[in-house]
């Protein structure tokens, strides 16, 4: 069964004069992770916010373990989501804005130290978990972003865009850490960039998305080839 199914997806605004989104039929299968691949404008993070319940869905469905989700409320749908924007909450230290998840659960102190302990050795921010987001590089805050989101257990994890405030060194070592947490969580993700060398670093498939529609669907190779 696929983890995630979208069939003949659409996305209009502006009472329906704009599509942003024209008949996207996709699959996801578990611990895979899927790149969408397109320029700005071209529908990518329309279709994410869709998948997440932020935004609803004009046509076509949505099936989430096989579930149809179309019309579940975000926090209804088991999917975390890492946004471009940090949207770390500035008052609070890098631990407790990873840690936040975990305690509006209920998880015990000690588990949540465990945890954020965890994923912050993975993405190399354990000594400055004492600090506020303000206090440390926009890399950082990137990292803890996704700790975040990474750190509950969910059915699906989107990612849009998160390394595009991020200079280059920084892309290639986030790139890698990305990787590793997914193959070694075997935790299914969905990334959108507008970055063809991220596409093909990062995921077992990519989809081109452009002026709304999906173009291509396949692994780094054949769409490299194609």
């Amino acid at each position: 069964m696929e983890k995630l199914e979208l069939k003949s997806v659409y996305k209009y605004y502006v009472q329906g004069t704009v599509e942003a989104v024209k008949d996207v039929s996709l699959s996801l299968k578990s611990g895979e992770l899927l790149a969408i691949l397109g320029p700005s404008g071209c529908g990518k993070s329309s279709t994410l916010r869709m998948i997440a319940g932020i935004e609803d869905i004009t046509k076509g469905e949505i099936y989430l373990d096989g579930e149809i989700i179309n019309w579940l409320s975000a926090k209804e749908r088991n999917i975390a989501l890492a946004f471009e924007t940090y949207a770390l909450y500035p008052h609070l230290s890098l631990f407790e804005n990873i840690a936040f998840p975990l305690r509006i659960r209920g998880r015990k102190d000690q588990e949540v130290r465990k945890e954020v302990k965890k994923m912050a050795d993975m993405l190399d921010i354990t000594n400055a978990l004492d600090k506020l987001p303000s206090e440390v590089s926009g890399g950082h805050q990137q990292r803890t972003s996704l700790a975040r989101a990474l750190i509950r257990p969910a059915s699906l994890y989107l990612l849009d865009e998160p390394l595009s405030h991020l200079d280059t060194q920084q892309r290639t070592e986030f790139r890698i850490q990305i990787k590793r947490i997914q193959k070694t969580q075997n935790l299914t993700m969905l990334f959108v960039t507008h970055d063809q060398l991220e596409a093909l670093a990062l995921a077992d498939r990519i989809a081109i998305l452009n002026f709304g529609v999906l173009q291509q669907i396949g692994t780094p190779e054949e769409v490299y080839e194609y």
